[in-house]
């Protein structure tokens, strides 16, 4: 409250809230961009596990501002599939060069 206590106008009031509570935390966005390029799979019991904290750091992303592209999502989490999933990774590398076609 004493952010505003010496405010006159409704205004005035807003725009002061806008600037402590609407401020896109940048910081917070690079850890987080970080931390989504760093995964790696061996860290996790399970590819669903991998993928739950993947989803979970896209949307804090957002939270933050910072809204990737679908296609850049799909190919970091192409990128973070071990060998076991090459089968996958090359299905989709030709499938997608084909619908291009």
């Amino acid at each position: 409250m004493f952010h505003i206590d010496s405010l006159k106008t409704p205004n005035e009031v807003w725009v002061k809230l806008e600037t402590l509570f609407w401020k896109t935390d940048e910081l917070r966005g690079h850890q987080l961009e970080n931390e989504l390029i760093s995964l790696i799979l061996a860290h996790y019991d399970t590819i669903q596990d991998l993928f739950t904290k993947f989803k979970s750091l896209v949307l804090q992303l957002k939270q933050c501002g910072i809204d990737k592209k679908e296609d850049h999502l799909i190919f970091s989490i192409l990128s973070k599939l071990g060998p076991e999933f090459s089968v996958f990774v090359s299905t989709f590398h030709y499938d997608k060069l084909t619908l291009r076609n």
